[in-house]
C-alpha cells in the first residue's frame, strides 16, 4: 500500500507540473490531473484511516475539510428571501427584476460554475497533502528528488525557449513578455516560485545523503548540490523580482537547514561549495546586469497594476462581507467597482494577492480557515525548528518550512498558489512538516540525538 501511494502521488505531481503551469489551464490537462488526483487521494485517505491519524494531522485534515466544504455549501440553493437579504446582491436582484425574471433559489456564489471549478482544482494538491502524510521519509525524499528534477527540466527548456526566440515550438503558453523565459510555466513569476523553492530542497535532501555516508570522504559532492546554481540562475533569467527574492530567502534558510551537531568535524562542508558557487553565479549575473533587466523592476513598482488596483479589492471586500461572493467569482465582481481608468486590453484576472482575493469569495468563514491553517503552520515549524537534533527537524521538513514561507510570502503581492503546479508543491511542502510514519524509527538513524 506505501509504495502504491507513493506512485500514485508521483504521477499526479508528474501531471501537474507538466500540465497545470498556469491559473488557466486548459480544461483537458485540468480534467486529467484531477482524475489523476483521485487514486492519490482515495489511497491516502484509507492508509490514514487505518492508522488512525494523530493529532496533528487531524487538526490538517480538519482544516483542508472546511475548505473543500466552503464551495459546496456556496453551491447550496438558498430561499429568494435569505439570498436577496445576503450584502451586494442588491445590484443581481434589480437586473434580474428588470428583465421581468421571477428569481427562485440562489446559491450563494455569483459564479456557481466557477465555485464548481474551484472546488475540484483543490483535487490534486488535496490528493498530494492527504497521500504523503502516511509516506516514510524515504519515499518523502524520492518525491522531493522529482521537483528538483522538474525544477533543471524548466531551467533545460527555457534555455531552448531562448534559443528558439519569440517563435520557438516550445513556447507552451502565449508569451506575454518578450524576452522572459516561462519554461512550463504561462508566467515568469511562478516559474522563478517553483525554481526558487526547489533550492532547499536540493540542499535538504543532500544533508540527509552526507548524514547517511557520514564517515566517508571529506567532501560530499551530491548531484542535488551541483543543481543549486543553476536554479539560482534559472530565477535570474527569468527576471522576475519576487524570484529574486525567494532565491535569496531558500538560499539563507539552507544555512540552517541541518540540526547542529555535537561534536564539530574540520571536514568541508558540501554546503560550502553549493554557497561559492551561487555568490559565483550571482557575480556572472552583476556582470550581465545590463541584459538582465530584473534588478531595475524593483523601481517601477508605483505605476504596477497590483497596487493600483488595492483600492477597488479592498471595496469588493466590503460590499461582499462577510458572506463572500463565491470561489472564482473575481472577476466579475472587480468589474463592478473597476474604474475606467484601468479598462484596456488586458483585463485584471486575479487581485494579485491571494489573501485578499481569498476575502473577496470566501468572506469570513475564509478568513477563520486561513487563521487556523496560518496557526497549524506556525506551530508545525516551531515544533520542526525547536530541536537540534531530533529526526522531527530533519533537513527535508525544515526545507518544508521554507517552502510553505516562500509561498506564503509571494501570495501577498501574487497568486502562486492559483497556479496548480504551486498548488501541489505546496501540499507537499506541507505534508513535509508533518512527522513522518516512519519517525519512532527515523529517530535512531545515524546523527540523531
Amino acid at each position: 500500500m506505501p509504495a502504491a501511494t507513493e506512485v500514485a502521488v508521483g504521477f499526479c505531481l508528474v501531471l501537474a507540473f507538466s500540465l497545470l503551469g498556469s491559473s488557466r489551464a486548459s480544461p483537458l490537462a485540468l480534467t486529467l490531473v484531477e482524475s489523476s488526483g483521485l487514486p492519490a487521494l482515495g489511497l491516502g485517505l484509507w492508509g490514514l484511516w487505518e492508522g488512525r491519524a494523530a493529532g496533528t494531522r487531524k487538526f490538517a485534515l480538519f482544516i483542508l475539510a472546511a475548505a473543500a466544504v466552503l464551495p459546496l455549501i456556496q453551491l447550496v440553493p438558498l430561499p429568494v428571501e435569505v439570498w436577496a437579504s445576503l450584502p451586494g446582491r442588491a445590484v443581481e436582484l434589480a437586473i434580474l427584476k428588470a428583465a421581468g425574471v421571477q428569481p427562485g433559489p440562489m446559491p450563494l456564489s455569483l459564479t456557481p460554475d466557477a465555485t464548481l471549478h474551484s472546488l475540484l482544482a483543490l483535487i490534486p494538491a488535496a490528493a498530494v497533502f492527504v497521500a504523503s502524510l502516511g509516506l516514510s521519509i524515504g519515499a518523502r525524499t524520492r518525491l522531493a528528488w522529482l521537483i528538483i528534477a522538474f525544477g533543471g527540466i524548466n531551467i533545460a527548456i527555457s534555455l531552448l525557449q531562448t534559443a528558439g526566440g519569440p517563435f520557438s515550438p516550445l513556447e507552451f503558453y502565449n508569451r506575454d513578455l518578450v524576452g522572459s523565459t516561462l519554461g512550463l510555466f504561462a508566467n515568469p513569476d511562478h516559474e522563478a516560485d517553483f525554481l526558487a523553492c526547489a533550492i532547499p530542497l536540493a540542499i535538504a535532501v543532500s544533508h540527509s545523503r552526507s548524514a547517511r555516508h557520514r564517515g566517508g570522504a571529506s567532501v560530499q559532492l551530491e548531484p542535488a548540490w551541483l543543481i543549486v546554481p543553476a536554479l539560482v540562475m534559472g530565477v535570474f533569467i527569468t527576471r522576475s523580482r519576487a524570484g529574486l527574492i525567494l532565491a535569496a530567502m531558500g538560499l539563507a534558510g539552507a544555512l540552517a537547514l541541518r540540526p547542529a551537531r555535537r561534536r564539530r568535524t574540520t571536514s568541508l562542508e558540501p554546503r560550502a561549495v553549493v554557497l561559492v558557487a551561487a555568490v559565483g553565479a550571482l557575480i556572472v549575473v552583476a556582470l550581465l546586469a545590463d541584459r538582465i533587466p530584473a534588478l531595475a523592476r524593483f523601481h517601477d513598482q508605483g505605476a504596477d497594476l497590483r497596487f493600483t488596483s488595492l483600492p477597488y479589492t479592498f471595496a469588493a471586500i466590503r460590499r461582499f462581507w462577510p458572506a463572500g461572493a463565491g470561489f472564482g467569482s473575481f472577476v466579475p465582481v472587480f468589474q463592478m467597482f473597476e474604474p475606467a481608468s484601468l479598462v484596456d486590453g488586458v483585463y485584471f484576472n486575479r487581485a494579485h494577492d491571494d489573501f485578499l482575493e481569498i476575502l473577496v469569495e470566501g468572506g469570513v468563514a475564509s478568513l477563520l480557515i486561513l487563521i487556523a491553517f496560518l496557526v497549524w503552520f506556525a506551530r508545525e515549524a516551531w515544533s520542526v525548528w525547536r530541536g537540534a537534533s531530533d529526526a522531527r527537524s530533519s533537513p527535508l521538513a525544515r526545507a518544508g518550512t521554507l517552502v510553505v514561507l516562500m509561498i506564503l510570502v509571494h501570495s501577498s503581492v501574487d497568486y502562486p498558489i492559483r497556479e496548480g503546479a504551486i498548488a501541489c508543491l505546496f501540499a507537499l511542502a506541507c505534508a513535509l512538516l508533518v512527522p513522518s510514519s516512519e519517525l519512532p524509527a527515523a529517530s535512531r538513524m545515524p546523527g540523531a540525538a
